[in-house]
Protein backbone atom coordinates (compact mmCIF):
# COMPACT_ATOMS: atom_id res chain seq x y z
CA UNK A 1 0.00 0.00 0.00
CA UNK A 2 2.30 2.53 -1.38
CA UNK A 3 2.85 4.78 -4.25
CA UNK A 4 6.57 6.12 -5.63
CA UNK A 5 6.57 9.57 -5.12
CA UNK A 6 9.00 10.22 -7.80
CA UNK A 7 10.07 8.58 -10.59
CA UNK A 8 13.61 7.19 -9.46
CA UNK A 9 11.77 5.45 -6.69
CA UNK A 10 13.53 6.84 -3.94
CA UNK A 11 10.75 8.44 -2.02
CA UNK A 12 7.07 6.70 -1.50
CA UNK A 13 3.62 7.41 -0.10
CA UNK A 14 2.55 4.74 2.70
CA UNK A 15 -1.57 4.58 2.73
CA UNK A 16 -3.36 3.45 5.53
CA UNK A 17 -6.45 2.49 3.10
CA UNK A 18 -5.81 2.44 -1.23
CA UNK A 19 -7.14 5.74 -2.79
CA UNK A 20 -10.19 3.94 -3.74
CA UNK A 21 -10.82 3.14 -0.36
CA UNK A 22 -10.18 6.40 1.11
CA UNK A 23 -13.04 7.89 -1.66
CA UNK A 24 -15.27 5.56 -0.58
CA UNK A 25 -15.01 6.66 3.23
CA UNK A 26 -15.13 9.81 2.77
CA UNK A 27 -18.63 9.40 0.65
CA UNK A 28 -20.15 7.25 3.08
CA UNK A 29 -18.95 10.24 5.83
CA UNK A 30 -20.72 13.13 3.84
CA UNK A 31 -23.92 11.26 2.85
CA UNK A 32 -24.51 10.61 6.14
CA UNK A 33 -23.80 13.31 7.58
CA UNK A 34 -26.28 15.36 4.90
CA UNK A 35 -28.72 12.59 5.99
CA UNK A 36 -28.08 13.77 9.86
CA UNK A 37 -28.68 17.17 8.78
CA UNK A 38 -31.70 16.48 6.52
CA UNK A 39 -33.24 14.82 9.15
CA UNK A 40 -33.03 17.59 11.65
CA UNK A 41 -34.36 20.02 9.37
Amino acid sequence: RAEWMDKSHRKCLILWHRIQEWADIILHFVSAELNLLENIS
